[in-house]
């Protein structure tokens, strides 16, 4: 026989779903934020103060203790060129904090920043192989877009991010920086 305590302070199934949601939503909001930062080659106090921000502020961003605001968010992904995808992870863990409370996510407006068309591309399904024949890699990546706006697409910013040195990200990094990708290498083709 439980309490009725017990069933007080237990969150139901749809409660926890959606903590659980805002949880992944902010590891996802962090990990992107480190990745970015290691990718350009920045500590935390280094990108502090290029954002104008404390170093301890990003500090506590990166360990969960403290809650990204969608103005640190914009700042971030300007300084480290993250193309959009800081405010998106941010809008994300904002939406999903939201529906954790119970309240409604605010209603964007046209002109925001973050209501672009960039921002209203939803990837629907997605498959990816990579096979190693012959000395070289094949990637083949298939993804259904849907587009959550009425504009029309003009055009899909892809990222591809090669870890040549998986052990060690700095030199990865460094090496990135020092000698990107080109086209040829990459043999892109979409259609």
């Amino acid at each position: 026989m439980r309490s009725a305590h017990s069933d007080l302070t237990q969150p139901s199934g749809d409660a926890a779903r959606r903590t659980a949601e805002a949880a992944r939503a902010a590891e996802s909001f962090i990990a992107d934020l480190r990745r970015w930062r290691e990718v350009r080659g920045l500590s935390q106090k280094r990108l502090a103060a290029e954002m104008a921000y404390d170093a301890s502020y990003v500090s506590k961003i990166e360990t969960g203790q403290q809650q990204p605001t969608h103005e640190f968010a914009r700042r971030a992904d300007e300084v480290l060129d993250a193309g959009g995808s800081l405010i998106r992870r941010c809008r994300d863990y904002t939406s999903s904090r939201l529906m954790t409370s119970g309240a409604q996510p605010p209603v964007r407006l046209a002109s925001d920043d973050a209501g672009s068309l960039a921002h209203s591309l939803l990837v629907r399904h997605e498959e990816a192989e990579c096979r190693y024949v012959d000395g070289v890699y094949h990637l083949h990546m298939r993804r259904q877009l849907y587009n959550a706006s009425d504009a029309p697409v003009t055009r899909y910013l892809i990222r591809i991010a090669v870890d040549r040195h998986p052990k060690t990200p700095e030199r990865s990094n460094e090496l990135y920086r020092q000698r990107p990708l080109t086209w040829e290498e990459i043999g892109l083709r979409a259609w």
